[in-house]
């Protein structure tokens, strides 16, 4: 009985350690990908400057109507360090004309 006690304590040791070291990793993975930056037909994706490296920025390259509501957007890094498009008044409303319509 005993052995079973430690093998699993040991496990479970093992698999904490594991979840760190993951979340340690998607932690500099996200803050530490290089400056974000707009991709796609209609340079409606953003995204980081390695992911993009890595052929992660293609779109469909349709010609979707909504794409348009990106062109005045901000690209950058958001709160939880990823890349995103920063939410103003003006981007909402733009998005929120074709909701229900797309």
């Amino acid at each position: 009985m005993q052995l079973i006690n430690v093998a699993t304590v040991l496990l479970a040791s093992l698999s904490l350690a594991s979840a760190e070291i993951f979340k340690s990793t998607a932690a500099i993975r996200e803050v530490g990908d290089g400056a974000c930056v707009r991709s796609g037909c209609a340079m409606e994706l953003c995204l980081s400057e390695s992911d993009k490296s890595k052929g992660l920025g293609q779109s469909m390259c349709t010609n979707n109507p909504i794409n348009a509501c990106y062109k005045d957007a901000v690209c950058e890094r958001q709160a939880k360090g990823n890349c995103g498009w920063t939410r103003t008044d003006a981007l909402e409303a733009c998005i929120d004309k074709f909701d229900g319509v797309l």
